[in-house]
């Protein structure tokens, strides 16, 4: 990428503005809706910047797959966790996305933002969340780069994860999904 298009993004972040995968410049304080859109471009966009045939909705699904046991709320982060990627359209490797620390910050506002849109206290976000999310991101790479073929990413590919996680979105109170929706 050229230093100019790098100082464009930068400076479009620092004013809280981020490229959706149409290249339009949002501005993260009045996007606050989590809408159905967003889920279709989760099962568009492939994980790991593009490089497994595995897409964001398959990796909510893994998630999900794997919190059997976690709340209503916790749920609903995991629900959530990559909406800013969904939004951006893009899926960037950890050590990727933290040599570029206005995207983090970017990211960690606007998912802020959609947490308490739904209801969700972002101070709970929870080591248990991002467990699960390294976990699942693990089992992905092993799957995927290693022949460490697992069951449950086997079980995802065969899902619908577009389906599965719409039926989990249902589990929010109806009030909050009314208020998201406004």
């Amino acid at each position: 990428m050229s230093s100019a298009k790098d100082a464009e993004l930068v400076e479009a972040a620092n004013q809280g503005l981020v490229h959706n995968n149409q290249g339009e410049l949002i501005d993260l304080s009045t996007h606050q809706q989590f809408s159905t859109n967003d889920f279709k471009n989760a099962s568009r966009i492939y994980r790991f910047g593009g490089k497994i045939p595995f897409t964001l909705a398959d990796h909510i699904a893994l998630c999900l797959l794997l919190a059997k046991d976690a709340s209503v709320e916790q749920r609903g982060f995991l629900i959530l966790h990559e909406q800013y990627e969904c939004v951006s359209g893009i899926d960037l490797p950890y050590p990727i996305k933290h040599t570029w620390p206005w995207y983090v910050e970017n990211e960690e506002r606007y998912l802020k933002i959609i947490y308490e849109k739904h209801g969700l206290d972002y101070s709970k976000y929870g080591e248990m969340v991002k467990g699960i999310d390294r976990k699942c991101a693990m089992l992905e790479a092993r799957h995927f780069f290693y022949d460490e073929h697992s069951p449950e990413v086997f079980m995802v590919q065969r899902t619908r994860p577009t389906y599965l996680i719409n039926k989990y979105v249902e589990l929010f109170p109806k009030e909050v999904r009314e208020h998201a929706a406004r």
